[in-house]
């Protein structure tokens, strides 16, 4: 049968074939041995070859990339942050660095460290306030009185100057995540510690308690605040009488409008 359907194949067809049959009768296929004479050759051997290639392939990695590969431990970060003290865009500088670093826990004593350093210059004022929001608005942030007593504690071991701007960034940090229970610890553990909350963030926060209805911690937390001789300005008696309106208290809005003004609160 296969030679009747070639006699129907047309000539051009016939030639073509006959060049192919010559075509792959001198071309040896991949997968036959080299001959004898290039065998011998070690230049012609593909493995040597192959060796060579890899051997000569430069394997430096540079300073940078080796950093990151080495793993870095707590006391590593700890020690670095204390040299750099007095320079906080260094100490920046070398924290982002560690964080890339293999085996970086960013442990709350670490942290800490690294919140007071940043505190030391208004150049890094801008970045600490930064660094708290985020690290507030993480889920995996540590409880309220955890981070407060470390950061006093911190302030002591490493004898940073007593500097309220941390707590209070914090303080604001709670606010601003939503966070607002949390931040009423934070105010009363400031108050504990004879640290001065700021009284734009108070009112910031009163405004918050005053906002969600809740009323009684409004008054209790400025009642703390008085004992501590911290009356606060127009915009906190402001939001102490809308308090008082909000729970139809007429009598009691009048009340601490007068306490104000006995005080000498222009009003």
């Amino acid at each position: 049968m296969f030679s009747n359907n070639l006699s129907l194949l047309p000539l051009k067809n016939f030639r073509f074939l006959s060049q192919f049959n010559h075509l792959c009768t001198k071309t040896p296929f991949p997968s036959d041995p080299l001959p004898h004479s290039q065998s011998q050759d070690p230049e012609n051997d593909p493995s040597n070859h192959f060796s060579k290639k890899i051997d000569d392939f430069p394997m430096n990695i540079s300073a940078e990339a080796q950093s990151h590969l080495e793993v870095i431990s707590k006391d590593c970060v700890l020690e670095t942050l204390l040299s750099h003290k007095a320079d906080p865009k260094s100490a920046l500088k070398f924290f982002k660095g560690a964080v890339r670093r293999r085996g970086f826990v960013k442990t709350v004593d670490v942290l800490c460290l690294l919140v007071h350093i940043l505190a030391s210059s208004p150049d890094t004022y801008g970045v600490l306030r930064s660094l708290l929001n985020n690290y507030v608005f993480a889920d995996s942030s540590p409880t309220v009185r955890v981070l407060v007593e470390e950061l006093v504690e911190c302030s002591r071991r490493y004898n940073f100057e007593s500097d309220s701007r941390v707590f209070n960034y914090l303080l604001n940090a709670y606010v601003r995540a939503n966070k607002v229970t949390d931040a009423v610890e934070c105010l009363r553990l400031m108050l504990e510690h004879d640290l001065v909350p700021w009284v734009p963030f108070m009112n910031i926060l009163l405004t918050a308690l005053v906002r969600r209805n809740m009323i009684r911690d409004t008054y209790s937390l400025y009642d703390e605040m008085v004992q501590r001789k911290i009356y606060g300005d127009c915009f906190t008696l402001h939001v102490l009488m809308r308090a008082c309106l909000k729970e139809g208290k007429i009598e009691e809005a009048e009340m601490y409008f007068s306490q104000a003004k006995d005080r000498g609160l222009l009003v």
